[in-house]
């Protein structure tokens, strides 16, 4: 079962060294909600779970999380031995950097089962980036890229690298403006990756 840490706004600070208590006392799950925190306190919170060896799901709403966050975070990704669910939503991770750091972190992420990246308005760039990550990664096996505002261009790489990636299962795709390239792209490695079941 594990415990969890459920941070809220209007108690920004208090809340989130309650997570990083939690962090600290084994918890297994951790939930970051609509809050808004300060950088030092994102970046604990990041070093807390790069450390960890108990969290398996965490939840991330509504941080607002600038380049420095994510760098942070990635690197969490990268070092974190535990974590088999992610979930970021409406986090603001919507520059090539930030999204590049965290896609380097799934790149060598060995235990993530689970990752949902919604409403992150990462746009082609961004959906290049976890393209890459996407060749790599050997675990994931369910990814929600909803409403990112990705193109033609970003669905074409995710496509191509879904025709390589043999451990993804599920993607769901909607509220993107792939068009005719995109759905394309996405529609073969349908047809090629016998691994992947559900594409929406």
């Amino acid at each position: 079962a594990g415990c969890a840490a459920r941070v809220r706004a209007g108690a920004e600070m208090a809340t989130l060294e309650r997570a990083l208590a939690e962090v600290a006392d084994g918890a297994t799950k951790i939930d970051v909600l609509d809050t808004r925190a300060d950088v030092v306190g994102a970046n604990a919170l990041c070093t807390a779970l790069s450390a960890s060896s108990t969290v398996q799901s965490l939840r991330i709403h509504e941080l607002d999380m600038d380049s420095e966050v994510a760098v942070a975070f990635g690197h969490a990704l990268r070092n974190n031995e535990s974590l088999e669910y992610v979930d970021l939503y409406l986090n603001n991770i919507d520059s090539e950097r930030a999204v590049a750091a965290i896609s380097d972190g799934l790149r060598v992420n060995t235990n993530l089962l689970s990752f949902r990246f919604r409403r992150n308005y990462f746009g082609d760039r961004g959906a290049t980036a976890l393209a890459g990550a996407l060749s790599e990664n050997s675990t994931i096996q369910s990814l929600l890229l909803e409403d990112n505002r990705i193109g033609g261009h970003g669905a074409k790489a995710l496509g191509d690298a879904l025709v390589r990636n043999r451990t993804v299962r599920e993607l769901f795709f909607r509220v993107n403006r792939i068009g005719n390239i995109g759905a394309t792209a996405l529609g073969e490695a349908l047809a090629k990756n016998a691994s992947l079941k559900v594409l929406e």
